[in-house]
């Protein structure tokens, strides 16, 4: 992509792609919108910080401390609002959680120890390795990233509102997405050295990353085009499942088989347009409306599309049927999810990242995936302003509960984007 970093080029391609340019602008100025709207109080009132999600790490880390299962219920039932991930997880919040306990780092972070200070420190972890992340997998995909473009990225990442969303919940996502971008990176690395390595770290990490919630399994699309990186991913996935056993016994993962019997929204209606919250992302609500099991049998054949159109794929050699294969399973996961939410779309940064690289590779339509970005980003401020307007009409309520949603549409770009790539290089065999 050239000596200069990516913004600089952007900027002096505007006059030979002024509506690339238009559009880089318009999703610049709805990011810098964000911190306006925290400003002036609007944000609390789309999403307050509360940490809550985090409250439930923290709390299965203090549970198993105490010798008591890490998955408890309400006194009506149900598992929602506590851990829900598999049990070898909770070791992963154990660092955070013992150093919002230290008193010398609750002073520096400004707070009394407790699981607040821990959120934070989380929090900042998971924002500082996305943005490792993302500006490795650019580099990764051909992009010379300068200082300006490192610090552009990272004010983007802090105005980006799924991040946000995710941050004042406590949650995840920000590690999810940084896995995925060096799990990719990793592949990249082992095509430039030559290293058998660098390929079982990548489909170590996929597994690593993917495992924590089942229908992330969708990125591992890429370890059906080579055997080393799937063999690396299964055997990190059984060593994880070994160490989770002699950690927590066989009680909890049984546990953890009802967590998933329970479910979270398989066999749930779409909710009315009335019932609409900011964290609302329903991709597939119009074929939920007529009824749930249409949308389960259309997130099947997602998934048995995405298999088929990576294995009818040439082989690995090709850097952008790499990228857009990797870009493709990551990218898949909002549409075939039981339930996702604002926070979980932080992920389709790295698909974005990636299909930018294979679309200024191949000189084809680089804007798309930005104008993906912009209207994930914008989600939740709709999802918000629609959630105040009761309508008083089921039918229009109904209706508009297929449509008036940014981030599917955003979701679509990319998935569609990715599945043409990768359908165009179809040829060879299934591994290479």
């Amino acid at each position: 992509m050239g000596e200069r970093g990516v913004l600089r080029r952007l900027v002096a391609a505007r006059g030979r792609r002024p509506a690339t340019a238009a559009l880089a602008a318009a999703v610049a100025l709805c990011l810098a919108a964000a911190p306006a709207v925290e400003l002036f109080g609007l944000g609390y009132r789309v999403q307050p910080f509360h940490f809550n999600d985090w409250a439930a790490y923290a709390g299965a880390v203090d549970r198993w401390y105490a010798g008591k299962t890490v998955y408890w219920t309400h006194p009506s039932g149900g598992y929602f609002a506590t851990y829900l991930y598999p049990p070898v997880y909770v070791l992963g919040f154990v660092p955070w959680f013992e150093a919002g306990l230290a008193d010398p780092v609750a002073a520096l972070v400004g707070g009394p120890p407790g699981s607040d200070v821990s959120a934070v420190l989380f929090e900042a972890g998971g924002f500082a390795a996305l943005w490792a992340g993302l500006l490795a997998a650019a580099r990764a995909v051909g992009a010379t990233v300068d200082r300006l473009d490192a610090v552009v990225l990272a004010a983007a990442l802090a105005c980006f509102y799924p991040l946000l969303f995710s941050v004042k919940l406590g949650q995840v996502s920000t590690f999810v997405a940084a896995g995925f971008a060096f799990a990719f990176v990793a592949g990249e690395r082992a095509g430039e050295t030559g290293s058998r390595g660098w390929r079982y770290l990548s489909g170590g990490l996929t597994t690593l990353t993917a495992g924590i919630k089942p229908y992330y399994l969708t990125s591992g699309a890429h370890l059906l085009r080579d055997r080393v990186r799937l063999v690396g991913a299964l055997a990190v996935g059984l060593a994880a499942a070994g160490l989770s056993l002699a950690v927590f016994g066989i009680d909890t993962h049984l546990r953890y088989l009802d967590v998933l019997l329970w479910g979270k929204g398989w066999t749930e209606p779409p909710l009315s347009l009335v019932h609409w919250h900011p964290g609302y992302f329903e991709p597939l609500a119009a074929l939920g409306n007529v009824t749930p099991l249409l949308s389960a049998v259309a997130r099947a054949g997602v998934v048995v599309g995405t298999v088929a159109v990576t294995l009818a794929a040439r082989d690995a050699r090709d850097p952008a049927t790499r990228w857009a294969t990797f870009g493709l399973g990551v990218a898949v996961f909002p549409l075939v999810a039981p339930t996702a939410y604002t926070q979980d779309l932080v992920v389709l940064l790295v698909p974005a990242v990636l299909l930018a690289g294979v679309e200024y590779r191949r000189g084809g339509r680089p804007w798309l995936p930005l104008l993906a970005v912009g209207l994930v980003h914008v989600h939740a401020y709709v999802a918000f302003a629609v959630s105040a307007w009761h309508a008083d009409a089921p039918a229009l309520a109904t209706a508009a509960v297929g449509v008036l949603q940014p981030a599917m549409w955003g979701a679509f770009l990319l998935v569609g984007l990715a599945a043409a790539r990768t359908a165009e290089a179809a040829g060879r065999g299934p591994f290479a």
